[in-house]
């Protein structure tokens, strides 16, 4: 296998996490924040994050196949 091969499988497999670690991070902070404090910013972030996280694992199945 090429060095560029692998590189790409390391970076993928570590984007991967990073993914799965925010996911983990979001549903926590819902539900760990009661929405009665939760600040315009903070919902704005969790939503960006949200769509992120789906966007990435839609289109991450669309190249699989």
């Amino acid at each position: 296998m090429s060095i560029e091969k692998e590189l790409l499988i390391d970076y993928k497999t570590k984007l991967n996490k990073a993914v799965d670690l925010l996911s983990e991070m979001v549903c926590q902070a819902d539900e760990d924040t009661p929405s009665e404090y939760r600040t315009k910013h903070f919902r704005q972030q969790m939503d960006e994050c949200i769509d992120f996280i789906n966007d990435y694992r839609k289109n991450d199945e669309v190249r699989v196949r």
